[in-house]
């Protein structure tokens, strides 16, 4: 009897064993199909109308006059596709470049509430004001920086409120203003993620689009770079994997600590990520950012990455604390776009050296633009590992330099900017 008893027993716990596999499985393959669903309605068309009808401001630098037209803008694009549920975040803005002035900015933030967990936020955003080296008061289009970037809110808004789906977490869609003068003020990002900080909002995750619109490529055939932070590699790791499995991009693991919209929620504690293009554009801060040089496809398979990894980790728990095996011992050499950039007088470059190689001599050089080197970072012996040098331009005069790493094999060599 007590081995019936023992034999029952051992098939009602593997049936449940079963029911639970089974219904964790249903469950993945349901959220799986909800994303599907949701990204799919990312339309390039629309995304189109979005960054054409801001490069037709012709500027939205922030310290230009129509700079309310813009906000106004896009919020009556966010009441069009039907939130209801759209602030204006209005902040006074401190800044030194050009002149040394204070200005009224508006974040626009457009939410849609959650049904179960109302307080936990999950934010998806980038800056809408554009800069360009000459006259930006009048003529800065900024089609990739950041037109492109503004349209991943308003466009995986439009997709999810189209594909009928009431988020159990509170998401946020947020285009901010006064990005592109952080180096010499304020910025709408600061502002929202100090105050965000000081009220105790539960943000679980903020995710970045800043450039996303430029490739050389087909877009089958285009990758797009997955920007971390410290602490929340993991997040990295989740972006990947939701980029191969939604889009048809390939991502790729970018840099550490970029400074943009994403830096200050990092900086007060909030997971972040950051979707940029791979192939940077040769357009950036000139007068001929214009739409004619993008492909809104490939913005859309972007567009559908971030929104996918959004609604993927809402749907999950992933961690968040940093893994420091896969830190200290990476698979790959790398040479990262230095932090902040534009910089005055500093900034960070990092790198890393790969584990099957056991690090070896490095050599970190900077140069000006003739090719002349102006100073070496690093000239020695360093084990495998992920590192972060800081180089300071106060001796030198504005312009564009180079930095070269060579490690072993590995060589590369990035592009920064000093703006003084």
């Amino acid at each position: 009897m007590k081995k019936l008893l023992l034999l029952f027993s051992c098939v009602i716990l593997f049936a449940l064993s079963d029911i639970r596999t089974q219904s964790q499985t249903e469950s993945q393959f349901d959220n799986d199909s909800l994303i599907t669903a949701i990204v799919s309605r990312v339309n390039p068309d629309s995304i189109r109308y979005i960054v054409q009808s801001l490069q037709d401001f012709q500027t939205r630098f922030l310290l230009a006059p129509n700079r309310f037209s813009v906000a106004d803008w896009i919020e009556n694009r966010f009441h069009q596709i039907g939130i209801t549920d759209v602030e204006r975040d209005s902040f006074m803005c401190h800044t030194n470049y050009m002149v040394d002035t204070t200005t009224l900015q508006i974040n626009i933030v457009a939410t849609i509430p959650g049904t179960t967990r109302p307080d936990e936020v999950y934010i998806i955003g980038g800056h809408y004001d554009s800069f360009a080296y000459g006259s930006p008061l009048t003529n800065a289009p900024g089609a990739d920086d950041n037109a492109s970037g503004s349209s991943a809110a308003l466009e995986f808004a439009r997709a999810l409120i189209e594909s009928g789906y009431q988020p159990e977490a509170t998401i946020k869609f947020i285009t901010f203003a006064a990005e592109e003068l952080m180096l010499f003020g304020d910025a709408g990002c600061e502002h929202y993620a100090q105050q965000a900080s000081i009220s105790g909002m539960n943000i679980k995750l903020m995710i970045n689009c800043d450039m996303i619109s430029h490739t050389n490529n087909t877009v089958g055939e285009s990758s797009v770079r997955i920007n971390y932070y410290s602490g929340f590699l993991p997040i990295r790791d989740l972006a990947i994997s939701a980029t191969e499995q939604f889009s048809i991009i390939t991502p790729l693991s970018g840099s550490i600590n970029q400074y943009s919209d994403s830096y200050p929620f990092f900086e007060e504690g909030f997971a972040a990520v950051y979707f940029e293009e791979d192939d940077f554009s040769p357009y950036y801060h000139t007068t001929d950012d214009i739409i004619s040089h993008y492909n809104m496809d490939y913005c859309g398979e972007v567009i559908k990455s971030a929104g996918a990894t959004l609604i993927k980790y809402m749907f999950q728990n992933a961690p968040t604390g940093i893994d420091e095996d896969e830190i200290t011992q990476p698979s790959y050499s790398g040479l990262f776009q230095n932090y902040p950039n534009p910089f005055n007088p500093n900034t960070k470059i990092e790198f890393r050296l790969a584990s099957a190689s056991g690090g070896g001599f490095v050599n970190l050089t900077v140069h000006d633009i003739l090719g002349n080197e102006v100073v070496t970072l690093v000239n020695e012996d360093k084990p495998s590992g992920e590192y972060v040098v800081e180089f300071d331009g106060s001796n030198l005069p504005s312009g564009i330099y180079f930095y070269r790493l060579q490690a072993g094999a590995f060589s590369e060599t990035r592009k920064m900017i000093l703006l003084k």
